[in-house]
């Protein structure tokens, strides 16, 4: 049977990571994005087998990485095409697109900086902001992508001009494909909206023995 992780087993995770840090290690700094990002943001229906960590954001060492992945029982980038344990995936530029990363100021366009979403005592774990999360997103824009990027907008507040606003950050080829599939997301959107809305109630066309 293949593990999953939610919110309350990620954090869980964090913590033994943390706990495999000596006092005297040096401070590390993870970046989630994908679906541990969203379970970060508070989402109670996701799920995921893999923890995605954005290199050019994070500050790691490999050694440490692999470290806190023993402590925590994960596989670190496994070979296999299908795995069956949770783990933990590096991903460097180029192989997912996001707008880019200043690592020096540490902050996306626009200035927004990462999200702090778990600290312990030498582990820090951050995530890029809603925005940037969505627009990376729409590039795919499968039904669970669109489906993370309407809870972001329901619980964090954002709007369709910020996401916008993110995707014009991203590559020219990913950035056409980002902001055509923004009409899909509507059109999804819409039809959830309709899909819930509650139905009225049906008048009354004669009398009846209790009436």
């Amino acid at each position: 049977m293949i593990e999953k992780i939610d919110s309350q087993s990620l954090t869980k995770i964090f913590e033994k990571m943390d706990d495999a840090l000596s006092p005297t290690s040096e401070t590390q700094t993870l970046c989630i994005f994908g679906a541990a990002a969203i379970l970060s943001y508070g989402s109670a229906a996701r799920q995921t087998q893999d923890i995605d960590i954005w290199r050019p954001a994070s500050k790691i060492n490999d050694r440490a990485i692999r470290q806190m992945a023993f402590a925590a029982d994960l596989d670190v980038d496994p070979v296999e095409l299908a795995p069956d344990r949770i783990y933990l995936q590096i991903v460097d530029d180029g192989v997912v697109r996001l707008p880019p990363f200043d690592i020096q100021e540490r902050r996306w366009p626009g200035g927004a900086p990462n999200k702090l979403v778990w600290s312990g005592n030498k582990l820090i774990v951050e995530a890029p902001p809603p925005a940037i999360l969505a627009a990376a997103k729409l590039v795919r824009a499968s039904p669970q992508d669109l489906e993370d990027i309407a809870f972001l907008m329901n619980a964090k507040g954002l709007d369709e001009d910020a996401i916008m606003e993110a995707v014009r950050q991203l590559p020219q080829e990913h950035r056409e494909i980002a902001a055509d599939n923004m009409v899909v997301l509507a059109l999804t959107r819409q039809s959830n909206r309709q899909r819930i809305r509650p139905a009225r109630p049906r008048a009354k066309t004669g009398k009846g023995l209790n009436d």
